[in-house]
């Protein structure tokens, strides 16, 4: 028996990957009973991508809302998790996500059945072990690197999905290498664009992807557009294609912006609406990010305009150029000011759609399973 629990998120947010997931764990098992525990939520919108493997039989948890480390909240993830593993006697407990509270409670089930095998995922919250700690001892106790300490046990197996994050963790003394496995981030064979634009618009769209927030480059972007606006607007149109968290009243009138939170239909066909894709994390969001937003790309085949990150890098390495990478935001403001018919030619833009579908063609489910299978034996 596996059970796989979402246990963070409740709503929409990580149903595309946890889709491709539970296809990966469900080809990684065939024939084994299989548990998927989330919010009705959360498996709706995973639903909405495909339908759960046939297999699997579903169950409902309660997942609290977004809200920091609270002990309530700890103890109420425990309590959900408990109650799952506890009800169906699983042999391996997959858990898809994980904050500090899901660390602590993590070793916790652990103890208490010794029988029972952990892997959690680790998504771009982790970058939070990375950052400056609270000096508030009471919030070092339970903070992120606190739970990465605690959680180690030798049925315990941390989940990266991009090898570039688990040589982050182990260079920063975050967790040994022998405690983390690495599951590349699968892509929804259903999500791929099977005909995507062969080449850009005029004028060139370029989208920003995801939440709008100065962590993961925002501000960076809506610098970049008012500087080449002022100057080429005829030749481009920007975007941003996810939710707008944080107030940016100096995007207004020169980045579209939704007005609702996307769904993921819409925001998917907003994506293949665009040309290229801005990427513009912070060294530490980098060094900590699989990249959901990098993978819709390669999905999509929409080439990216990018600062030098180690995501793409590690894409461009193994297929090919995906875009245009750049040094700096200056170096980037220049690109779309001086050579605006680099980003327009369409033999270039053909390459590095092609290199993106062979990437995207590499992450289907089929492959990540061998590796969930090697892992759990």
């Amino acid at each position: 028996m596996i059970v796989v629990v979402e246990p963070t998120y409740g709503q929409h947010d990580h149903a595309a990957v946890n889709a491709a997931l539970l296809d990966a764990i469900a080809l990684a098992f065939p024939g084994e009973p299989i548990l998927f525990a989330s919010s009705p939520v959360q498996r709706s919108h995973v639903e909405r991508i495909h339908a759960v493997p046939p297999q699997m039989d579903v169950a409902d948890i309660a997942v609290g809302a977004p809200g920091g480390v609270k002990p309530g909240r700890m103890l109420s993830q425990w309590r959900a998790l408990r109650a799952a593993v506890g009800a169906h006697g699983p042999r391996i407990v997959i858990l898809l996500s994980a904050g500090p509270e899901t660390l602590f409670a993590a070793r916790a089930l652990a103890i208490e059945f010794p029988a029972v095998r952990l892997f959690i995922v680790l998504h771009g919250n982790l970058a939070d072990a990375a950052r400056q700690r609270s000096r508030d001892p009471r919030r070092r106790l339970i903070d992120m690197r606190a739970g990465l300490s605690a959680v180690r046990h030798p049925r315990i197996r941390l989940v990266v999905l991009a090898e570039h994050v688990r040589t982050a963790i182990v260079a920063d003394g975050l967790a040994p290498a022998e405690d983390i496995v690495v599951w590349p981030h699968p892509v929804a064979s259903e999500e791929i664009d099977p005909h995507p634009a062969a080449e850009p618009h005029a004028p060139i769209r370029i989208a920003f992807l995801g939440s709008a927030l100065r962590r993961k480059g925002f501000d960076k972007f809506v610098a970049l557009v008012r500087a080449v606006a002022a100057a080429r607007r005829d030749l481009y149109r920007f975007s941003l294609i996810g939710t707008p968290l944080e107030h940016f009243p100096e995007a207004t009138g020169i980045v579209e912006m939704p007005g609702l939170p996307l769904d993921r239909a819409e925001y998917l066909r907003r994506l293949r609406a665009v040309d290229y894709v801005a990427l513009l994390f912070d060294e530490t969001a980098d060094r900590f990010t699989a990249s959901g937003s990098l993978l819709d790309c390669a999905a999509q085949a929409r080439p990216v305009v990018t600062l030098d990150l180690a995501a793409v890098r590690n894409l461009a390495e193994g297929f090919g150029p995906i875009g245009f990478t750049c040094g700096s935001m200056d170096e980037m403001t220049s690109l779309l000011l001086d050579r605006p018919e680099a980003l327009a030619d369409g033999e270039r833009y053909g390459r590095h759609r092609s290199a993106l579908m062979r990437a995207a063609a590499s992450r289907l489910p089929g492959p990540t399973a061998a590796l969930i299978r090697r892992d759990a034996a």
